[in-house]
């Protein structure tokens, strides 16, 4: 009896996860019409974050969650200025690209150093295309070039083979 209640506890806090990750997606999209991929690994990234100031600071999960709100909010605040504003009003698509581009530079593909290349090649390309085509083809761009990088370098870019 006990693990069938244990059960239904953890069910209903993992939806509540996951229900306070669609509130946040239907909101964006309420809001802004803009499709928002990063939202799962901003929630994830968070989630680690609580754990990491639980484990290594020694903090309460609940004395690490409002420095982890705040940090979260200037991080939503810097992807936002980043990648969202820049096709806010445009069509659907490009907000949808924009953010998958930016969800998969988020999600340390296995090495921090080679997120970071991709996050400065991605910053390269939008300011160097726009000048010589129209902005909406820079998401398509990012991530014809995102789909390349994976299809050349499919463990990473700075990955190194284990024997």
């Amino acid at each position: 009896m006990i693990g069938i209640i244990a059960s239904v506890v953890d069910g209903v806090l993992v939806g509540a996860v996951y229900g306070l990750a669609a509130m946040g997606l239907t909101l964006i999209w309420g809001v802004m019409n803009v499709i928002n991929l990063t939202h799962g690994a901003i929630i994830v990234l968070g989630m680690f974050a609580v754990y990491f100031l639980t484990t290594a600071a020694g903090l309460s999960p609940y004395g690490g969650l409002p420095i982890v709100t705040v940090l979260g909010f200037l991080f939503g605040v810097v992807l936002y200025w980043i990648s969202v504003n820049r096709v806010v009003g445009r069509p659907v698509l490009m907000s949808l690209l924009a953010t998958f581009a930016m969800n998969m530079v988020l999600i340390g593909l296995g090495n921090p150093a080679g997120a970071l290349i991709g996050g400065i090649a991605l910053g390269l390309i939008e300011g160097l295309a726009t000048p010589f085509m129209p902005v909406s083809w820079t998401p398509i761009i990012e991530f014809a070039l995102f789909v390349a990088t994976l299809i050349a370098f499919p463990r990473g870019i700075f990955a190194f083979s284990r024997s």
